[in-house]
């Protein structure tokens, strides 16, 4: 080549041929650069910049070598001007002339080699990862390419679960909960260990239960506690070929050894006798007080939906897998509240929830079940007049909200609203309101211990008793004071006013709030560059938010399924901010794994909604963007219209560009962020 250059540069117009390929080589240059260069727009390209820790060695060295030939193309094109320059200035000197071609020669031929040299080196990046993706680093005792087999399952099947995805330090007493989104056939993750049957009152019991033509039970009950008479328990056990925990470093063995572990759930659907959420209590401690123990947990596809389905059928490893990891301690700490809704001495409306967030993960089993009359459930209650509603426990298990049967209208977008019953008939009036939380009563009062009796009263995952201190329902005195006997149950007894049940006072107004909430930060910002790993993704609503809806947030990866993944989980933990703001963080699965270039959009459907039951109006929000709707207005100019389908009204969040955020529902809040013009992304 270089030959050929030499031998016919005399015979031809050098001038435009020089020009000619400077131009092109310049244009393929830039063009190159550009593409490199560009950015994302959500929570910005991951990995687009060099991550020395999370890329492989040879993958660095070789973006190295890409920059460096990058730096001497940039090099070649300043000769290139140079060259012009000077033949530009030449005056017709013959010698300048000559020494402006013979650069221009020599800038052309090096950027033509740069160029090659570049393409290879693409090339050879692109082989790197093609084989670090499918065959993994070798030498090394794990896959270099972590496959996440199971993990997509959490926010399509899997609500949520205790102890969380790769928790650390968990304690050796916990229990492990785990909630689904679809009811579950409790017989296809419990065994009735200690036969007992269903009552006509809808409770369990071990005495005369009807036995069918094959002598056994013939209406069983799964998943309760009862007590043998010398004040111990007998409880019904684990299924093991539904859900499998064990050691991890055992789960390969041929016979890895399963923990052993009571099951309780809650029935949630009356009649139909189906769950949603089970909590298994190992029969031993886990771990060790030595040294710390990793754990897996393997659902498997032997559970059950309601509808007769096999759970995991949907998904591609048909079965939900997740680790944690035991410290050396036990859990003696009682839990106590951290925030409550309406505020002590506050005030509400008629259509807000009531919402208690304790300081860690509760037992489910005795927080969350239905009030009323004939309703068993007296471990939270109100006074002075008999509340007819639920409360259900979300928020990672730290939080359970309470909504009400009686409904009363619709909110800001539509949606049947339930309201709090008033005691008075005057429009803003004000009802006095008080809550009592039962504490658990202690196993053994004169021990000091917090250990508590099964289903006895509100205990943490540990069975940790409740402990506030007189007077608040924040912080714990850490003093055993004994549950207060019980008189009517739907009453609050004035000897139940003691430490160590919980009590708060509130109005609510006869009012109705129709005002939507708005978004009113986020973080990652836009656009913001090198989002990898486990980066905190956070999400700050303007007020009080119901958190059982904000499980709907969401985030897209794109390209999705990539590489042999899952599709990115989600799920959102929620607390107190500021100025009664909320703070959500979005916990996920790893961005841009295996050193993968992805990118990512998070959304907000119009099915997460405010403490008094109004959505989030798509396209309002951030407050930088525009103010939330009028009185809950559609038409308002800062409203779009919605569809009144929660699965597809949104919110983009995003911080600029109306065309971007007025957007009507979550598919075309997506295809808005990938358009050409506004990302490097198409379809």
């Amino acid at each position: 080549m270089l030959r050929w250059i030499s031998l016919h540069m005399k015979k031809i117009n050098k001038t435009p041929l020089l020009a000619g390929i400077g131009v092109f080589l310049l244009a393929l240059f830039l063009s190159t650069q550009t593409a490199f260069a560009q950015d994302t727009l959500g929570l910005s390209q991951i990995d687009n910049t060099i991550a020395l820790s999370g890329t492989d060695i040879r993958i660095v060295i070789a973006k190295i070598i890409r920059a460096a030939l990058g730096l001497l193309g940039t090099i070649m094109l300043g000769l290139m001007v140079y060259a012009g320059g000077i033949w530009m200035t030449s005056a017709g000197a013959e010698d300048k002339i000559a020494q402006a071609k013979k650069i221009m020669v020599n800038a052309v031929i090096g950027l033509t080699i740069i160029l090659s040299a570049l393409a290879i080196v693409q090339f050879v990046i692109s082989s790197l990862l093609q084989a670090t993706r499918s065959l993994g680093t070798s030498g090394s005792s794990r896959p270099g390419f972590e496959t996440f087999t199971g993990s997509g399952a959490l926010g399509s099947i899997v609500a949520d679960h205790y102890p969380f995805r790769n928790e650390r330090d968990v304690k050796r007493n916990t229990k492990i909960a785990v909630t689904f989104i679809e009811p579950i056939r409790p017989e296809s993750i419990i065994l009735n260990t200690n036969d007992s049957c269903w009552t006509a009152e809808g409770t369990s019991t071990r005495d005369n239960c009807a036995l069918n033509a094959d002598g056994e039970i013939a209406d069983p009950y799964y998943g309760d506690c009862l007590p043998a008479g010398d004040g111990s328990f007998i409880c019904d056990t684990l299924n093991t070929n539904a859900v499998r925990i064990g050691l991890t470093a055992d789960i390969q063995n041929e016979n890895p050894e399963w923990i052993v572990a009571t099951a309780m759930t809650l029935y949630e659907d009356g009649d139909n006798r189906h769950a949603y959420t089970f909590v298994f209590d190992p029969v031993e401690l886990l771990g060790s007080p030595e040294e710390n123990r990793d754990y897996t947990v393997i659902l498997t596809n032997n559970i059950v939906l309601a509808s007769g389905d096999r759970a995991f059928d949907r998904t591609r490893a048909l079965q939900y897998t997740w680790d944690f990891q035991t410290g050396t301690e036990i859990d003696l700490d009682p839990p106590h509240v951290v925030s409550v809704y309406p505020r002590e001495n506050g005030q509400g409306y008629k259509n807000s929830i009531v919402q208690i967030t304790f300081n860690e993960p509760m037992d489910p089993t005795v927080v969350q079940g239905a009030t009323g009359e004939n309703s068993p459930f007296d471990h939270i209650i109100f006074s002075k007049t008999l509340v007819e509603g639920e409360w259900r426990v979300t928020n990672g298990y730290r939080t359970v909200s309470f909504i009400s049967n009686e409904s009363c209208g619709l909110n800001s977008c539509g949606d049947t609203m339930y309201c709090l019953p008033s005691l008075c008939e005057e429009e803003g009036c004000l009802s006095e309101y008080e809550v009592l939380l039962r504490t658990a009563a202690p196993i053994d009062p004169a021990s000091g211990s917090f250990e508590a009796v099964p289903f006895s009263g509100i205990m943490d995952l540990s069975s940790n008793a409740l402990d506030t201190r007189a007077g608040t329902v924040v912080g714990g005195d850490g003093v055993l004071q004994g549950k207060p006997p019980i008189g009517e149950r739907k009453i609050i007894n004035q000897n139940e006013r003691v430490p160590d049940n919980g009590i708060w006072a509130f109005n609510i107004a006869n009012t109705i709030d129709r005002t939507p909430p708005h978004i009113q930060s986020i973080s990652p910002d836009i656009d913001t560059g090198g989002v990898v790993g486990q980066t905190e993704v956070l999400i700050t609503f303007n007020e009080e938010m119901w958190y059982a809806t904000l499980r709907g947030i969401g985030i897209e990866e794109y390209p999705a399924e990539v590489g042999g993944l899952d599709l990115l989980w989600t799920s959102p933990i929620s607390r107190i901010g500021a100025g009664n703001t909320t703070i959500t963080e979005v916990r996920h699965r790893v961005f841009g794994p295996n050193g993968l270039d992805l990118y990512y959009f998070p959304y907000i459907p119009s099915s997460v909604k405010d403490a008094q039951q109004n959505c989030v109006y798509p396209g309002v929000g951030p407050a930088e963007v525009g103010e939330p709707c009028i009185d809950g207005d559609p038409n308002s100019a800062a409203c779009t219209s919605v569809t009144l389908r929660a699965e597809e009204d949104t919110a983009c969040v995003t911080k600029f560009r109306q065309d971007i955020v007025l957007q009507a529902n979550v598919l075309d809040c997506r295809a808005t962020l990938r358009r050409a013009d506004i990302s490097p992304l198409s379809e």
